[in-house]
């Protein structure tokens, strides 16, 4: 697991050293924008990272620009992350464009692994939405996915629509019903708005529509409010910033 605090002068080179064996990278709570995710996406593009499973950037300041420099960069040099699992950018700044930026990326091909995408406390809303249910449902995108996390954005009636029409259809055809998880210790989140979604389990508000209810149902597809990835992060980054995990 690498941690990197800080961009330097130095530090595209010190990121392709430290990329070649990793398998995960976790750059979480570091204030980062748009400028250090289009200096961490070059060094993707560049192939340094082809090992990579996981790659983790929850809450930082990263907008739309920072998502479509991260989403080119999938799709860089013979794909530049071809054993990416699991993309983390919960609780950023990522609006429709950024959304439609990763969506297309998906739809040509990028990360064919992919199992979980984590896109829940930013800015996107019906375009973003429909995009990327386009891009899992007539395109074919993501064909592992398991989880795919929406919840605390700005998606309305449309984007669930679209959404329960790509499931309807046969998208992402790799998620399946499974218990949901104990919410009983969940660690504090922001309020849910309109659509809250996540997928394997779907993630989603009382507002429950009904259209993705009946699809979600026929699909065999689990109803309920958190992630169980995102509450595991939260769990380790709280472990981690504790007096007792460094002694």
């Amino acid at each position: 697991m690498t941690h990197l605090c800080a961009l330097g002068a130095y530090a595209s080179a010190i990121l392709e050293e430290q990329f070649g064996n990793a398998t995960e990278l976790i750059y979480a709570s570091l204030g980062w924008g748009d400028a250090e995710a289009a200096q961490l996406a070059e060094v993707l593009a560049s192939g340094a990272a082809s090992r990579l499973e996981e790659l983790c950037l929850f809450e930082n300041k990263i907008g739309d620009e920072g998502c479509k420099a991260l989403a080119a960069a999938l799709l860089g040099k013979e794909g530049a992350a071809p054993r990416l699992e699991t993309l983390i950018l919960t609780d950023n700044q990522i609006g429709d464009e950024g959304c439609k930026a990763l969506a297309a990326a998906l739809k040509d091909g990028a990360a064919p692994r992919l199992e979980a995408l984590e896109l829940s406390s930013n800015e996107i809303g019906d375009e973003g939405c429909k995009a990327l249910a386009a891009a899992l449902g007539k395109e074919g995108a993501a064909p592992q996915l398991e989880t795919l996390n929406l919840s605390s954005n700005e998606i309305g009636n449309e984007g669930c629509k679209a959404l329960a029409a790509a499931l309807k259809e046969g998208g992402a055809p790799s998620l399946k019903a499974r218990d949901a998880p104990s919410t009983r210790h969940a660690p504090p989140m922001r309020p849910y708005s309109v659509l809250p979604l996540r997928v394997q389990e779907l993630i989603t508000d009382k507002r429950k529509p009904r259209h993705l209810k009946v699809t979600c149902k026929e699909r065999g597809i689990k109803l309920c409010k958190y992630s169980a990835l995102m509450q595991k992060k939260f769990r380790d980054k709280f472990d981690y910033d504790s007096p007792s995990y460094h002694g």
